[in-house]
């Protein structure tokens, strides 16, 4: 009897313990159906499953600008945001930040993520010069600062055109509807809102002429086109050049550098699992930051936990 009363008392004590151990995080994604709130989530699974004592929870946001605030404010841990606007927030150089968000840091690279233009099939609109006029929706305002100069590249300006801003799950809602001619989505590399907008009735994708994905990589390098493949979606039956995003994980200055640490090692020593869990996973490698560095896109100063990373492994010299 005397022997079961320790166990207990000491079960008691230690039970305190075991709880403080536990780290709690909140990681944010990306909007509902987008392809940043299916890889948040795949690697918040994948974090929960090799690093003891972490519970991570996937956050929905509306958008990179979003995301970026809040993991400036500490609301968030960390977060997928787009390159061109984590850049933007660190130095408030941007209408939607009127301060910078000097709190945000550098993780690491992860996936580029093509957006384009997607209309019906049969729709009159078969390229992004007969956009004008039309009833059009993006999903953030990241979607939108990045959409605005390929429409006045090809003539048209904000007030020629009816502007929402709508997730993608209200865009496929708006096109089946018939309240929306384009839906701006990311269809690069795989997208399950596209495939659902598809499912219903053939669709289109604009894509860029070689020339004008040239001039535009050349004035903007945070956004630099990709190819999405022949194939890729139903009756897609040609390559389709679109703007990309190109992703980075941030971090909240003051969150625990070995849990950065810890973070940026599982996603890297575990990057083939990640890519079964979504395709996407797989672009997050060594290479992809040090081509970060290369290519000067490193939108905020290195945490220290990943710096120390990404210093073992000879990308940050």
């Amino acid at each position: 009897m005397k022997t079961r009363l320790v166990l207990v008392l000491a079960a008691l004590l230690l039970a305190p313990a075991l709880t403080l151990s536990a780290t709690r995080i909140s990681i944010g994604t990306g909007s509902s159906g987008g392809v940043y709130f299916f890889v948040g989530n795949a690697m918040t699974s994948l974090l929960n499953k090799h690093m003891a004592g972490l519970n991570a929870t996937p956050e929905p946001v509306t958008g990179s600008a979003h995301a970026s605030k809040l993991v400036d404010s500490g609301d968030l841990a960390l977060a997928l945001a787009e390159v061109a606007t984590a850049y933007h927030g660190y130095r408030g150089s941007r209408k939607d930040f009127p301060k910078p968000l000097e709190n945000i840091r550098f993780v690491m690279g992860g996936m580029a993520s093509g957006q384009a233009p997607v209309v019906w099939a049969d729709s009159p609109i078969k390229s992004w010069a007969d956009i004008k006029g039309k009833r059009i929706a993006t999903n953030s305002p990241a979607s939108l600062a990045m959409v605005t100069p390929l429409l006045e590249m090809h003539g048209i300006e904000m007030s020629d055109v009816d502007h929402k801003t709508l997730n993608y799950t209200e865009q496929v809602s708006a096109m089946k509807d018939g309240n929306l001619d384009v839906a701006f989505m990311a269809p690069a590399p795989r997208n399950a809102s596209v495939m659902d907008l598809g499912a219903r009735r053939a669709i289109r994708i604009l894509g860029l002429a070689p020339d004008t994905a040239k001039e535009y990589a050349r004035r903007y390098p945070h956004w630099s086109p990709i190819t999405l493949k022949a194939g890729t979606y139903d009756g897609q039956k040609a390559d389709v050049i679109m703007p990309a995003y190109h992703t980075a994980v941030i971090a909240n200055k003051d969150v625990d550098a070995d849990l950065i640490y810890g973070i940026v090692k599982t996603v890297i020593e575990h990057n083939k699992e990640f890519g079964e869990m979504h395709e996407s996973g797989k672009e997050f490698t060594v290479e992809r930051t040090r081509d970060f560095l290369r290519q000067e896109m490193v939108p905020a100063p290195f945490h220290p936990g990943a710096e120390r990373f990404w210093r073992e492994k000879g990308v940050v010299k």
